[in-house]
């Protein structure tokens, strides 16, 4: 993997900012610690690029954002969907479902597309801010117990795109049966992901979202987590204590200066929980700095 002199700066300048967002200690010594860019070496400046961002799946059944930028060598023709590409909202649908199915062999180590890869995504159609995936035979079949982790990953992919806020999802034409949802259509707000409740009734406790780090192979993914607990609970408590085994936080009770990466995820939970204004740097952009990688389609 190379850091171009680009990212390098971008990095920096990002830094520069939440530094002004956020009182810390001087006299501070940040870890160098790989982050999850995958730069391409060779020289791709005529391939098409594309940017998307993909839900991938862990073996902990967590769910982590990942911005794509993939390199389309010219005349390249997509598997299965070259023909029914006619533009470019077409290569924006096919293109994601691809690299959840077939082309899932171009994903990091660790994260994985929890489709079938041989499930083909027949056609599709724009109903409102709906977007409705005609899919293959064989999805209607999946085991019922992987419908969660399956919705989750299409529904936050496909609705990734802009103007789409939900998904429909039909099986050769017809609604598939999700005994868990008793429905067909799904927004982000139907499906919870990555979350823990400590407490019960949850309805009388506060809901948090803040941000843990996940390590596959040697990189760090930033995770998003919604938490319900009591309402006297700080977002730097929730931070200094990762609520599954796989997780970890660079927020710490033994250090109270962070490194960058603490930064990170300290600036997006205070950001996400409404206690700072983004100041021009959204949830977006943050993400798009840690979790990325670069795929060549040739």
């Amino acid at each position: 993997m190379f850091k171009g002199f680009w990212v390098k700066y971008s990095l920096f300048c990002l830094i520069l900012l939440l530094l002004g967002l956020i009182i810390i200690k001087q006299n501070q010594s940040p870890l160098q610690i790989e982050v999850a860019n995958s730069y391409l070496n060779n020289n791709y400046s005529n391939y098409e690029s594309i940017s998307l961002s993909l839900y991938l799946n862990t073996e902990e059944n967590l769910l982590v954002p990942l911005y794509v930028e993939v390199k389309i060598k010219p005349n390249y023709e997509l598997p299965f969907y070259h023909d029914k590409i006619k533009t470019a909202f077409d290569k924006e649908v096919f293109l994601r479902y691809a690299l959840l199915t077939n082309l899932a062999n171009h994903l990091p180590q660790g994260l994985f597309s929890p489709l079938p890869k041989d499930v083909e995504l027949l056609n599709y159609d724009i109903e409102g801010d709906t977007l409705v995936l005609n899919l293959g035979k064989g999805f209607e079949n999946l085991n019922q117990d992987r419908f969660r982790v399956v919705l989750g990953s299409i529904v936050y992919t496909f609705t990734s795109i802009s103007g789409i806020r939900g998904v429909k999802i039909l099986c050769e034409g017809k609604p598939v049966a999700f005994e868990k949802y008793q429905q067909i259509s799904f927004t982000k707000d139907d499906l919870l992901i990555n979350y823990a409740i400590n407490g019960l009734p949850y309805h009388d406790l506060n809901k948090y979202q803040v941000y843990y780090y996940l390590k596959k192979a040697d990189v760090y993914y930033l995770v998003p987590v919604l938490i319900y607990d009591n309402v006297n609970k700080t977002i730097e408590d929730l931070l200094k204590n990762p609520i599954h085994h796989a997780l970890e936080t660079f927020i710490s009770n033994e250090n109270d200066s962070y490194n960058k990466l603490g930064y990170y995820q300290y600036y997006l939970s205070l950001l996400m929980n409404g206690l700072i204004n983004n100041n021009g740097i959204d949830e977006e952009n943050v993400i798009k700095m840690i979790n990325f990688y670069e795929i060549a389609l040739n």
